[in-house]
C-alpha cells in the first residue's frame, strides 16, 4: 500500500485527491473511488497506478485465470539499465502474464523477477545456447505459450541475442510485440549534449585494433552523432583509435551501469 511512490510527485498527500490515508484500511474492489471521476489527465494517471497496486496484478504471482487475455506469442520486454523502478507498468503486467522468460542469463534476471514476485518459468537464451533454444521457443509460442525474451539489462537485441528468434516467428507468422522501456544507447545520447536530431548506432566495436580502425573508417563521414558500447577492459584503447580515425571531434563517455 505504496501512496507516497505514487501521488506525492505530482498532486501530493493521498487526501488532496479524496483518498484515505497510508495505513487506512483500503476501500473494497468493487467501489468506485471518487478520484475516478477526477478529469484531469494526472488524477487518471495516478488512480490507473493506484488500483494497479491495490489489486496487485503484477505484485504477486498470476495463476492461470489470470492469462487468457494475453495471447500466444512472442514478448520483447526492456528492463532496467542501472535503476530497478526503470521498468514500466506494461513490462510488470506481461511478465506477470506469460508462460515462460527467456532471459540472457537467469541468475542477473531472476533478482528484478524475484524483486517484483514474478514467477514464470525462466529459461536461458543466449550467444552460447541460442541455436538449441530456438527451436524449442519457437515450439513453445506454436503450442500456444506466451514467451517473453528479456536481457540482462536495457531493450532485448540492441546489442544483444535475439533478432534470428524475431526473425523465425515473422517468418513463421507467429505474433511479436515489443514492451519498449530503457536503453542505454538513448540514454547515452540524450545525456551527452551532443545534437540528437541524427545519429548512427554502432554497437560494440571489434576487439582488435586493426578490425576497429576499419570500422570506425566506414562511419567517419556519418552526419550525425555516433553511439558505441564499449567494455571498461578496452575503452582506453578504443578512444585512441577513434581519436586518430575520427579526428577531433567533439566526444562524451557515459557509464549505463
Amino acid at each position: 500500500w505504496r501512496w507516497s511512490l505514487v501521488c506525492q510527485p505530482t498532486l501530493g498527500a493521498p487526501s488532496a485527491l479524496g483518498l484515505p490515508p497510508q495505513g487506512s484500511p483500503m476501500p473494497p474492489p468493487d467501489v468506485t473511488h471518487p478520484v475516478k471521476r477526477k478529469t484531469i489527465a494526472s488524477a487518471e494517471i495516478i488512480f490507473f497506478a493506484y488500483t494497479c497496486i491495490r489489486k496487485g496484478p503484477f505484485m504477486n504471482k498470476t495463476t492461470e485465470t489470470d492469462k487468457p487475455d494475453l495471447p500466444a506469442g512472442l514478448y520483447i520486454i526492456a528492463t532496467p539499465i542501472g535503476n530497478i523502478g526503470d521498468i514500466t507498468l506494461r513490462a510488470l503486467e506481461t511478465l506477470g502474464k506469460v508462460d515462460l522468460i527467456a532471459c540472457e542469463d537467469t541468475r542477473v534476471s531472476g533478482k528484478l523477477l524475484s524483486h517484483y514476485d514474478l514467477g514464470a518459468e525462466k529459461v536461458p537464451y543466449h550467444d552460447h545456447n541460442a541455436d538449441k533454444m530456438r527451436p524449442k521457443l519457437i515450439a513453445a509460442i506454436e503450442a500456444g505459450k506466451r514467451v517473453a525474451l528479456i536481457s540482462d539489462a536495457g531493450m532485448p537485441l540492441i546489442s544483444d541475442p535475439g533478432y534470428k528468434l524475431v526473425q523465425e516467428c515473422v517468418s513463421r507468422g507467429l505474433a511479436v510485440t515489443c514492451a519498449p522501456g530503457a536503453s542505454a544507447s538513448l540514454t547515452a545520447l540524450v545525456l551527452s549534449g551532443l545534437p540528437a536530431e541524427r545519429f548512427f548506432f554502432a554497437g560494440f566495436l571489434p576487439p582488435k585494433s586493426a578490425a576497429r580502425k576499419s570500422a570506425l573508417n566506414e562511419i567517419r563521414q556519418v552526419p550525425g552523432a555516433l553511439v558505441f558500447y564499449e567494455t571498461a577492459p578496452r575503452l582506453a584503447e578504443s578512444l585512441a583509435d577513434m581519436r586518430e580515425v575520427l579526428g577531433d571531434r567533439k566526444s562524451t563517455r557515459l557509464n549505463s551501469r
